[in-house]
């Protein structure tokens, strides 16, 4: 343990720096969970005591990665998650609580390929990926039994994962970075659903953020997400089973980072059905509108546990 780390969890002091009656340190989380000091066992303050010297020292520092043993030279403040030298059980943002092995980073795509069988691609910034969906078509998700598991997206040094959930009568898609919001905000992401590769006639499209896998992603309002009888369209033969075609396009913000608290626009190129009115809710753009839509996602699907089960 060095000079500047919490005694209890080993993280590198950051101000609020809390202390017990005979000095010894402890960062904000810990203090709100230890009864007695965890150095001398003396009963910690009703009242909380902070250590303004410390604080001060710990600010002037230069800031250092706490994965700076595992190799990160980075001197400028960033978020754990963020590094590439990061060590965790990356598995459990991805909902697999089976797995509970702690990998490196650069190591985490590999371990989903050969422990969880999860595919994805290795692609450059901006470069379409094509990701067929099968299995399955409108019967299926109006029943809620159908499972995609997640894709992943290697750009760079970035991990990127193209998620799908399938409720009764309603399917969502979205893209997840493994980093933090700040990261997720430097990223836009496109997804297009056709009947085959061929996306210059029958489509939809929508243009939307790029989330943290690490934060709350149960804001339906910022993913695609369909009724059942709009995927009728795109819904074809694949091989010997049915499905459709997702084009996943993901690039840097142009301009300012976006917010992953954005709701996403909507482009249509289909003569096919309009989709049903739900009242009192805000509805999915109507399959055969020529206009490029910005509106709120249906909200019909509450509630919902984005991370793969």
């Amino acid at each position: 343990m060095g000079d500047f780390e919490c005694p209890v969890c080993f993280e590198e002091f950051v101000p609020p720096i809390y202390q017990c009656y005979n000095g010894h340190l402890l960062c904000k989380v810990c203090i709100e969970d230890v009864p007695t000091c965890p150095i001398c066992r003396e009963e910690m303050p009703l009242r909380k005591i902070r250590n303004l010297e410390i604080e001060k020292i710990t600010s002037s520092k230069k800031p250092v990665c706490k994965y700076s043993s595992k190799g990160c030279q980075d001197k400028t403040k960033h978020e754990p998650l963020d590094c590439l030298f990061a060590v965790d059980n990356f598995c459990r943002y991805l909902g697999l609580q089976d797995c509970g092995e702690v990998v490196g980073k650069q190591e985490f795509v590999f371990h989903l390929m050969e422990k969880h069988g999860i595919s994805g691609e290795f692609a450059e910034i901006g470069e379409p990926i094509d990701v067929q969906q099968t299995g399955g078509c409108l019967e299926d998700i109006d029943n809620a039994s159908l499972v995609w598991g997640p894709s992943f997206i290697v750009q760079g040094e970035n991990i990127l994962f193209f998620m799908t959930h399938v409720r009764p009568k309603n399917v969502s898609w979205a893209v997840y970075i493994l980093g933090s919001e700040t990261l997720a905000s430097q990223f836009t992401s496109e997804i297009t659903i056709s009947q085959g590769r061929d996306v210059q006639g029958e489509f939809l499209k929508w243009s939307g953020p790029v989330h943290s896998l690490a934060a709350d992603g149960k804001d339906d309002n910022r993913l695609f997400n369909l009724y059942s009888q709009q995927l009728n369209p795109f819904c074809g033969t694949i091989g010997n089973s049915f499905g459709w075609n997702m084009r996943v396009t993901i690039s840097k913000s142009r301009n300012r980072p976006s917010s992953s608290k954005a709701a996403g626009n909507y482009q249509i190129n289909s003569p096919a059905t309009a989709s049903p009115h739900v009242p009192s809710e805000p509805r999915t753009p109507e399959m055969g509108h020529p206009e490029r839509n910005s509106l709120a996602l249906c909200s019909a699907c509450e509630e919902r546990d984005w991370k793969a089960e």
